[in-house]
């Protein structure tokens, strides 16, 4: 789920300035906010179940306005835009979902997708995503840079030892930071 190259960006407010990382992978992202936003740990598989059937709801409340404007029924209307803004929480719910039992969500709708080709006798296949570890360590380089940058100790040499050490299994525009940091020991 990639969605575009990552960089570490500063934004200005008129009282504050933080500074924000932007992710390559919805599961990456999901891990860092949810470090931000659930410090103490507290969401449970219930609650995650709960948002999704309620995200899951709202989309269908929009489809169902877009299905009244189309029938020429009265009553509110709805955008696609507001449909795909829905769709996309139910995606972001799924996968924390997912990432609370460990699951590889892309993964498992490659697999998903492709038994379902299979049982009914289709063709087109989705490819099984096999560089599994890659994208690990390109999580892991992202809530590592996230923490160290939120804590302000990014420049801590064990911080860059281990980011450099992330940094060699992940391709580089996995890396949330501007500069490529150096291969090799940085202390």
């Amino acid at each position: 789920m990639t969605d575009h190259p990552s960089a570490l960006v500063s934004v200005s407010a008129p009282a504050m300035t933080m500074n924000m990382t932007t992710h390559t992978t919805l599961r990456a992202a999901n891990i860092a906010r949810q470090i931000e936003w659930d410090q103490d740990n507290q969401i449970t598989a219930a609650y995650r179940g709960n948002e999704l059937a309620g995200e899951v709801g709202e989309a269908c409340n929009v489809i169902k306005k877009l299905e009244r404007e189309r029938l020429g029924i009265l009553g509110s209307r709805a955008s696609v835009e507001q449909l795909a803004d829905e769709l996309a929480d139910v995606l972001i719910c799924a996968d924390l979902i997912a990432m609370h039992y460990s699951i590889d969500l892309e993964a498992a709708v490659a697999r998903k997708f492709n038994a379902t080709s299979e049982k009914v006798g289709l063709q087109t296949r989705l490819a099984v995503p096999d560089e599994r570890e890659g994208n690990a360590a390109g999580e892991a380089y992202q809530v590592i840079g996230t923490l160290a940058a939120a804590t302000g100790l990014f420049e801590h040499p064990e911080v860059q030892r281990a980011l450099v050490h992330f940094s060699e299994g992940c391709p580089g525009e996995i890396l949330p930071w501007g500069a490529t940091l150096p291969k090799g020991d940085p202390a």
